[in-house]
């Protein structure tokens, strides 16, 4: 499941993953929220948060690749900061290793840093 995360600062979004991760999830709530962003704001701020029981499907990793592949590409210059809050260490460590090809900044939080995620990102 994908949600929105509420009282985010101003000109940002924020998500947060549970559960099974579904393509759908992903094409029908993570990518309008997206798509949103940049039209309101010209920019992209996220805050992503996963939950240690959050399981990413076969479909969802195929939707990020079909629909969030080509989004991040025609949007590359609108991401400017991206905070991932986890305690999932493969998610930590595959930041840390994949990080640099990410556009814009990307800092990893921890679970309970959320509100210093959100601080982080709005700056």
């Amino acid at each position: 499941m994908i949600e929105a995360i509420e009282d985010m600062p101003p000109g940002t979004l924020g998500v947060r993953v549970w559960g099974d991760v579904t393509g759908a999830d992903y094409t029908d709530v993570l990518m309008p929220a997206l798509r949103r962003a940049v039209d309101d704001h010209g920019e992209l701020r996220l805050v992503f948060q996963t939950s240690p029981d959050a399981r990413f499907t076969a479909g969802m990793m195929g939707a990020d690749i079909t629909k969030g592949l080509p989004f991040g590409v025609e949007h590359w210059s609108a991401w400017k900061r991206m905070a991932l809050v986890t305690d999932v260490e493969w998610l930590r460590h595959a930041m840390q290793a994949l990080g640099w090809m990410t556009p814009g900044e990307v800092r990893l939080f921890s679970s309970g840093q959320l509100e210093n995620a959100k601080a982080w990102v709005a700056g």
